[in-house]
């Protein structure tokens, strides 16, 4: 059967002719008190309200589109995203959202409005939008109204689907935890955030379609904090340096919880600083006072091989305990900027030929040659900025001195 089309140059009034044709359509046939099962997985399409411009009010345009394709196999629904000033056209199979974009785009092609499909990537042989997000490593044993609730309070409220399907048990102890996020505006706050804290514990959160690689490459900038207690959780640690754009932590051992940063400043102010948390007060610098320390370092380091991020350990001893701290080693810094001063010397000049330099340079130089000691007790300006002789002269008879020993 053909589809039958509704032209905007024949419908002056959609939306009257759109609640006609419900009225009397037998899908409303249905009684109110039979279960039907709700489909929460949509594969969707849209439309730019703007870009339809034969009608001025927003409901004759939304009426229009839902004419044209309300008879379409596998048809969902539509809605209006008012934050985004689209039309979305839903379809229950990937196929028949596919075959309705290419159809209304054909019919319509002289107009100036065109349907697009949204993008949908594949996991595990399944289709899945940027709607969909997933919590990864939860125990099977979590509480589901816990995960609800963290996933609510994630959102300050906006709606979210999750069903029982949602729940993907990868081993016998953990689960993936997939749902589905309704409002755009909240999907994208969501991509920014890299954890979850469901019942005190931290998990790690990402879209849907995220790979491996997509999740190591938010491990650039990892603070590790060390001497935390047995019973100090991940969420601590994240709590304790809140202030500092952190995004994710986990704990590695009994005392160590390493903390995740957006970027390398966020990673070392947060280790530049003091916490205070009940009978605790961390810091990583020598000044640390409290039975309990914390360590922190940065992996990001050791990855990039920077020669003067290199750390060295300094043992600091008290009455209680023994501490130890992390400090930044600044030997290699001074090394490599001596070498780069003297770059530029010959390859004649070494540490047996070495010529003192400078403004009494010559007059060590004469009493070596003489090798006479000089007792004088007659003071010399040795400042070179406030010498009367001119320091380019000394600078370059020096140079010569130097060139006619190679």
């Amino acid at each position: 059967m053909d589809h039958k089309w509704y032209p905007p140059s024949k419908i002056k009034k959609p939306s009257k002719i759109l609640s006609d044709i419900k009225k009397h359509s037998p899908r409303n046939n249905v009684s109110i008190h039979a279960y039907t099962e709700e489909k929460v997985a949509t594969y969707d399409a849209f439309i730019p309200i703007n870009d339809i411009d034969h009608y001025n009010m927003v409901e004759d345009k939304i009426s229009f589109i839902e004419l044209n394709v309300r008879n379409m196999s596998d048809y969902a629904g539509i809605e209006y995203n008012a934050k985004d000033k689209q039309i979305i056209i839903k379809n229950y199979v990937l196929g028949g959202m596919r075959r309705m974009v290419r159809v209304f785009n054909h019919y319509f092609k002289t107009s100036n409005f065109k349907m697009t499909e949204k993008k949908y990537y594949t996991l595990h042989g399944q289709r899945i939008s940027s709607r969909e997000f997933k919590i990864l490593e939860v125990p099977n044993n979590t509480d589901k109204n816990a995960i609800e609730s963290s996933i609510r309070s994630l959102l300050h409220g906006c709606p979210f689907f999750i069903t029982d399907k949602s729940y993907k048990y990868r081993s016998e102890t953990t689960m993936t935890v997939y749902f589905t996020v309704k409002d755009e505006y909240a999907r994208q706050l969501l991509k920014n955030v890299w954890s979850i804290d469901i019942e005190n514990y931290i998990y790690r959160l990402g879209p849907a379609h995220f790979k491996t690689s997509d999740f190591d490459d938010k491990k650039k900038h990892r603070g590790e904090f060390i001497g935390f207690s047995d019973e100090h959780t991940a969420a601590k640690a994240m709590e304790m340096t809140s202030p500092f754009n952190l995004k994710s932590a986990f704990k590695q051992s009994p005392d160590k919880i390493i903390v995740e940063f957006q970027n390398e400043a966020d990673l070392f102010n947060a280790c530049e600083k003091r916490y205070h948390f009940n009978d605790f007060s961390v810091k990583d610098v020598a000044n640390v006072h409290n039975t309990n320390t914390t360590r922190c370092s940065s992996d990001n380091d050791k990855m990039n091989n920077v020669a003067n991020k290199q750390h060295k350990s300094i043992e600091y001893k008290g009455n209680n305990s023994q501490r130890k701290i992390y400090r930044r080693d600044t030997g290699a810094n001074k090394s490599r900027r001596n070498q780069k001063e003297f770059s530029h010397l010959p390859s004649c000049a070494s540490s047996s030929n070495s010529i003192p330099l400078g403004v009494n340079s010559r007059r060590r130089l004469n009493n070596n040659k003489n090798n006479s000691t000089s007792t004088s007790k007659t003071p010399v300006d040795t400042s070179s900025t406030h010498s009367n002789t001119p320091i380019n002269i000394n600078r370059q008879e020096d140079w010569d001195e130097v060139m006619s020993l190679c």
